[in-house]
């Protein structure tokens, strides 16, 4: 990030705008949900989460999204278990 001489950020890391754009995709959108603004806000946390998440959902969308789906609690369940009493 570059700041002028305010001190007043001019630009966004390279890196960061590059990586953002390069997950700006149908593909991806389609299995994070939401509105266009979510979707600029679930991209950046998917760059956020790190490396190996962000090549995971780079390259296999789909696979997140059904890794997501089959860790999810189902209704009735706590932590993988029956609440029954």
């Amino acid at each position: 990030m570059t700041t002028d001489a305010a001190g007043t950020a001019t630009n966004l890391d390279p890196v960061v705008e590059r990586k953002l754009h390069d997950i700006d995709r149908e593909d991806i959108h389609e299995v994070t949900d939401g509105s266009d603004d979510g979707f600029l806000y679930a991209r950046g946390f998917i760059v956020a989460l790190g490396r190996a998440y962000y090549e995971a959902v780079r390259t296999r969308p789909a696979g997140r999204a059904e890794r997501r789906r089959r860790n999810r609690p189902r209704a009735g369940h706590i932590g993988g278990s029956s609440a029954r009493a």
